[in-house]
């Protein structure tokens, strides 16, 4: 899990791997969308993979 709040977005690399080592790397990431009335923030507590 990531402690660091650093806000700097992923590179595109980062999601160029296997699903099963992506998605443990998102959990406590920050997702940021940002809105006419501001930014929404949302910390990522759970994932799920699929490996088909």
């Amino acid at each position: 899990m990531i402690e660091s709040s650093d806000r700097t977005p992923l590179p595109r690399d980062f999601f160029d791997r296997p699903v099963l080592e992506v998605a443990p790397d998102l959990l406590g990431r920050t997702l940021v969308r940002m809105t006419d009335d501001g930014p929404i923030e949302l910390r990522l507590t759970e994932v799920e993979a699929y490996a088909g």
